[in-house]
């Protein structure tokens, strides 16, 4: 439920190369606790937000906090 989802479509259909992830791990606890989780259409799950992460840094890329 977010306030962001035009936003966030806007945003995915002006560039090409961003992209919107979702924790798997955080879907999955989501789920157990009952929650429906319905993700916007532009999001994708990985299995692990840290270890997509960790991938990024190791393929060069730099991590800013905000």
């Amino acid at each position: 439920v977010t306030t962001y989802r035009d936003r966030i479509h806007r945003l995915a259909q002006q560039h090409a190369n961003m992209a919107f992830i979702a924790c798997g791990n955080t879907v999955a606890r989501y789920q157990r606790e009952g929650k429906k989780v319905v993700l916007v259409p532009e999001a994708k799950v990985v299995s692990s937000a840290v270890g997509e992460i960790v991938q990024r840094l190791q393929q060069g890329w730099v991590y800013i906090k905000v």
